[in-house]
């Protein structure tokens, strides 16, 4: 090792919140499943307060959560998840009625090439994209410019951050598990709410494309 490299100190209270994370990762325990000290200790050969002590990380983190009477259950972080969907959404609602009133043809412009880009892949794939394929990547990676663009013609400075910190706080990718028609389509509506300066739609789509 060397010399100058610093030593890093892991309490026994990271080693069993690092189990833990794992444990509801790979499904050994499993989302609603209560988690009891007493054989948590025996199993990890360890005593209680690094249990209790990596439960409340583990709560702060959204992964765990206490119900009164009854116990520490396993929620694998989507109620955490959940609230941070509902604040990308609404920021992306601003985002995109914001574009509406101040886009330029430019922005339109830059809109309509990623959706057409976009369009094309879905077509060349007759729709079956697998998830494990270049192409995949590539509309993952399209389908957030798309989203980055509405960003940049809003004109916000701050909207871009806000939305990548609830993206980032709450695990949370524009496109994950099957990818379908709709979520394409729904940005073509959003181009058209903008080319219209139809606030009311660009309000009403966006809400549909998050639900």
């Amino acid at each position: 090792m060397e010399s100058n490299q610093p030593i890093v100190h892991v309490s026994i209270t990271d080693m069993v919140a690092d189990k833990l994370r794992d444990g509801i990762r790979d499904g050994t325990f499993r989302v609603s499943q209560k988690l009891i000290e007493t054989e948590l200790c025996k199993t990890m050969e360890v005593s209680r307060t690094p249990i209790r002590k990596a439960f409340h990380v583990l709560l702060e983190e959204g992964l765990l959560e206490r119900i009164e009477g009854y116990g520490i259950v396993v929620t694998g972080g989507e109620r955490k998840r959940s609230y941070w969907l509902e604040i990308l959404g609404a920021l992306e609602r601003i985002a995109l009625e914001s574009a509406v009133i101040h886009s330029s043809n430019t922005d339109l412009a830059e809109l309509e090439k990623v959706q057409l880009n976009l369009e094309e892949i879905w077509e060349g794939t007759n729709g079956n994209i697998d998830p494990n394929s270049p192409e995949w990547k590539a509309v993952s990676t399209l389908d957030m410019e798309f989203h980055n663009r509405i960003v940049r013609a809003s004109t916000n400075p701050f909207l871009g951050e806000f939305i990548d910190m609830a993206a980032r706080k709450g695990n949370i990718t524009y496109y994950h598990g099957k990818i379908i028609e709709a979520d394409i389509s729904e940005h073509r509506i959003m181009i058209k709410a903008i080319e219209d300066k139809n606030t009311e739609l660009a309000d009403k789509i966006m809400k549909q494309h998050f639900r």
